[in-house]
Order: C-alpha cells, then structure tokens, then sequence
C-alpha cells in the first residue's frame, strides 16, 4: 500500500499493510505476523462510509494470503521489534458514533494496554472459547485477537452473522465482545428485576483501570462537557436516531432517518437534513425523516432490521 505513517515518537515512516476479508483466521493472524516486520496493520472496513475516510490511499496491488506462505517469503526472517512503545501498530477506519469518517491510530502500548483491560474486567480465565460476532476491522476486534492469544483461547470465526448458529453456539461460548469504557457491576444489581439488570449491564463510559481517563467534549468549542451523566457531546434536539434504506427507482435506495425526540423538544425535517447535509457526505443525508418511537434490545441497541422493514414499507 502506498502511504507511510509518521511515528511521533521516533519520527521514522512506517508502511501500512491493508487487508480486506469477513472474520477468518488468517485476519487473525495478520494482526500478529505484520507488527513483527514491524509494519502496521490496516484492516478495511467495507462499510461506505469508512471508505470515505480511505480514501486518500491508493492500493497499489494486492497479494492473496496463500502466496504469503510460500516458503521464499515467510521462512528465516528475523522478528523485529518497535523502537518504541508509541509506534503504531494498526490504522482503522471509521464512521464512528457521530456518522463523520475518520482514522486512528492505535499504539503498541494502547493495544497491549487494551488487551489486559480487557482480560482483567471481563474476568477471562485461561483458553477461553470466543465467538466472533463483532468485525476484526473494528478497532482490531476491540483488541480481543490478542487477548485470547495471550490467554491460549480458540476463536470462533464467523464469515457470515447468522442468528441461529450464533444462540445455538453462545451457550457454550466465554467471551463474546467487550465494551472500551466500562460500568462496574455491584453486587445489588443482581437482585433487580430482568429488564432493570439489562439496563445496568447496558451502561458504560468509565475509564477501566489501564485508561488514563475517558472525556467528552463540545463538538463546537472542544470544551469538557459537565459531569453529569446526562450532557451529550452533540448540541441536538433529538434523544437518539436510526437509519434505513428506503427503495428508489431512480438510485435505487436513499436513507430514511427515524429520529426520536426529547420530551418538550421540536424538530423539523428540513432542519434534521440541513444539520446533516453540513456535517456528512453527501450519501450518508437522509432524503425521508420519521419522527417516531425507536425499537431497540434489553441493552439498549437500536433493532436495525426493524427500521429497515419500516422504511422499506414507505413506498
């Protein structure tokens, strides 16, 4: 791939190795066989909108994994390690939770940091069984690749999400995803009722005890917003919104936004369109608003598929 990557630590330029695949294996182990170059990885996400983010780097070839095994290539080279703990050791590719495109760079020391975070508050125990039902591209699979190496686990890799093998698997699954922030569970909430404990376990957003801190900033003045529990980071009138494809004969499907309200508050369509026509592409702007209830899991996840059917029967 062309393109280097400038460490901040020691300023020397680091090649990104891009690849592109469902959860296999071998994604798994590139995220070990690269940084031993050590290059840096770059997984790429095939969602539209990371794309964009991408899009200023050029591929300029690609190899297959199996030619990567010939003896020639992968025989009698020395491991070498990074001049520092800073150097980057992967790049992703976002839209995030504010639906804007961007990069980032992750550490060495961040993921090392990150993998015993998540060994310690997930109370993993040694060979664990973990089912992939979260993407490797997403920030290297919330660095979960390299904690069930380091604790002698088995991954359990999904090409393809299917709700069926995935319940009849989970009962004899460990692990499954782990959040970046955490809620520490106490002991009284076991005794609340089922939907009460869903809630609480759907919490998060405290630093673990390998972050330095967790912050959330005004988007427009990048000032701290109050500690509260309650101020969003994004000045808006709505509680929480949802996207689906509505059909088009002309471009074939265009976004349909179905945004819930804050009690007492008032919105617009055209005004819901404008705020997103200044801040994302021009093909993430939803043509048709809902302003509606949103259904959503025990924890608090947006049910996706239930806005699809909803805007697919906007016809």
């Amino acid at each position: 791939m062309e393109g280097l990557v400038q460490c901040s630590a020691n300023y020397s330029p680091l090649t990104p190795v891009a690849a592109l695949g469902p959860n296999t294996p071998e994604l798994c182990e590139l995220h070990f066989a690269v940084p031993m170059f050590p290059l840096v990885v770059l997984m790429l996400e095939t969602y539209p909108v990371a794309k964009t983010a991408s899009s200023s780097y050029h591929l300029s070839g690609y190899r297959s994994y199996d030619s990567l095994l010939i003896p020639t290539n992968g025989y009698g080279y020395e491991i070498v390690r990074p001049k520092g703990e800073c150097d980057p050791i992967s790049i992703v590719f976002t839209s995030g939770t504010t639906g804007v495109p961007k990069g980032v760079v992750h550490s060495h020391i961040a993921a090392y940091l990150t993998t015993l975070a998540e060994i310690l508050l997930n109370e993993m125990n040694t060979m664990p069984v973990y089912l992939w039902t979260v993407p490797m591209y997403h920030c290297n699979g919330w660095c979960f690749i390299w904690a069930i190496a380091a604790l002698g686990g088995t991954n359990i890799c999904l090409r393809k999400y299917d709700a069926k093998f995935i319940f009849d698997s989970i009962i004899r699954m460990s692990e499954i995803l782990g959040p970046g922030t955490v809620y520490p569970w106490r002991p009284e909430y076991s005794s609340l009722p089922p939907l009460e404990r869903a809630r609480m376990k759907a919490l998060h957003g405290l630093n673990h005890l390998l972050m330095e801190g967790v912050d959330v900033k005004d988007r427009v003045t990048m000032e701290s917003v109050p500690f509260d529990g309650l101020t969003s980071g994004e000045s808006s009138s709505s509680v929480r919104g949802g996207c689906g494809g509505r059909p088009n004969e002309v471009v074939g499907e265009t976004v349909c936004a179905f945004v819930m309200l804050k009690q007492g508050r008032n919105a617009r369509s055209e005004e819901i369109i404008k705020f997103c026509g200044e801040r994302l592409s021009e093909n993430m702007v939803p043509e048709t608003v809902v302003f509606d209830g949103l259904p959503h899991t025990s924890t608090g996840k947006t049910k996706k598929a239930i806005l699809r059917e909803r805007a697919m029967a906007l016809i």
